[in-house]
C-alpha cells in the first residue's frame, strides 16, 4: 500500500478540461491606454489588462474601430533615385496620407529643387502620371530598379517582399525610365492605395505566444486578422458582426494567466502601419474556463 505524505490526501484531483464550464469576458483594447510618456504613436503598443484573465481557452475579435486612412507614403516607400544628365539625386517624398491631387502638387517642387530645369507633373485622362521638363532641357531618368534603395524580391520565387520605392504607387513598375522628348509617362495609372487596401493585425500574449490564424505565402508571417479598408465613415473603418466575420483563435492548452497583450498593425510587407495620429479600439471576446 502506497504511503501518503502529509497533505496529499486533501489535494483535489485535476479536473479534465471537458468537465469545466466556460464563461465569456469582453475586453476592449484601446490605443489611448498606452503609456504616453514612452510611446507617441498608437501602433504598436502593449496593452495591460485591468484585471488578469485566467485559463483562457480562446480569443475572438468581434468588433473594432480602425483609422481608415493610414499613411500611404511612409518611411519604407518614400524615396527613389532621379538623374539629370547621369547625375543622381534622391527624391524623398514627405510622409503622409496623399490623395492623387496632393501628390501631384508635391512632386514638381521635389523634382525641381536644386535643378537647372523645372518640372511639371499631371495626370493623363487614363490616370497615368506625366512628368514634363521645362526651361533647361537635359536627359533625366526615374530609377526604381537601380535606385539606391530598391524594392526587394525573393531570390527564389521572385515574389515582392518589400516595397521600398513609390514605383507602384506612382504607376510605374520595378524598372528604370528615361525621358523621351523631355517627358516620362508612367505605363500604368496612379494607385496610391495599392499598399493600404488591407492591413494585418498581429497579436502576442505575454511576449511569448503569437496568435496566428491566417496562413500567407512566400514565407510571410501569419497574422491574427486581416482588416480590409473598404469603407470610410468620418475617417474610420468600423468592424462588427454585420460588417465582417469574427476571427477566433482557439488555444490547444489554456493560458493560465494573461496580463499583457502586444498589438501590432503591419502592412502586407510587414512594415508598421502609421495611423497618422489617430487611435484605434479592438473588442475581444475571451472564453475562459471556470
Amino acid at each position: 500500500m502506497a504511503t501518503e505524505t502529509s497533505g496529499q490526501s486533501v489535494l483535489l484531483k485535476e479536473r479534465p478540461l471537458s468537465s469545466r464550464k466556460t464563461k465569456s469576458i469582453m475586453v476592449e483594447v484601446s490605443s489611448r491606454d498606452r503609456n504616453y510618456l514612452n510611446i507617441i504613436k498608437s501602433n504598436p503598443f502593449q496593452y495591460t489588462l485591468q484585471t488578469p484573465l485566467k485559463d483562457i481557452r480562446s480569443i475572438e475579435l468581434v468588433g473594432a474601430t480602425i483609422p481608415a486612412k493610414p499613411m500611404n507614403i511612409n518611411l519604407s516607400n518614400n524615396r527613389f533615385t532621379f538623374t539629370e544628365s547621369g547625375i543622381p539625386r534622391d527624391i524623398i517624398i514627405p510622409i503622409g496620407y496623399y490623395t492623387e491631387e496632393a501628390l501631384i502638387a508635391e512632386l514638381p517642387g521635389l523634382l525641381s529643387s536644386g535643378s537647372k530645369s523645372t518640372y511639371s507633373v499631371k495626370k493623363s485622362e487614363l490616370g497615368k502620371l506625366i512628368i514634363a521638363q521645362h526651361k533647361t532641357y537635359q536627359p533625366f531618368e526615374c530609377l526604381f530598379f537601380s535606385a539606391a534603395v530598391p524594392d526587394v524580391l525573393d531570390p527564389t520565387s521572385g515574389a515582392l517582399l518589400e516595397m521600398r520605392t513609390p514605383a507602384f504607387l506612382l504607376g510605374f513598375d520595378m524598372s528604370d525610365y528615361s525621358s523621351v522628348g523631355g517627358v516620362i509617362i508612367s505605363p500604368y495609372p496612379i494607385d496610391l492605395y495599392t499598399n493600404m487596401t488591407r492591413i494585418y493585425l498581429y497579436l502576442n500574449m505575454q511576449n511569448s505566444r503569437d496568435l496566428s490564424c491566417i496562413s500567407r505565402g512566400s514565407g510571410r508571417r501569419s497574422p491574427f486578422a486581416v482588416i480590409y479598408l473598404d469603407s470610410d465613415t468620418h475617417g474610420y473603418k468600423f468592424l462588427n458582426k454585420e460588417t465582417f466575420s469574427p476571427v477566433s483563435y482557439s488555444l490547444p492548452q489554456p493560458i493560465s494567466r494573461l496580463t499583457t497583450l502586444h498589438v501590432d498593425f503591419r502592412d502586407e510587407f510587414y512594415q508598421p502601419v502609421d495611423f497618422n495620429g489617430k487611435d484605434f479600439t479592438l473588442l475581444f471576446e475571451c472564453t475562459l474556463l471556470e
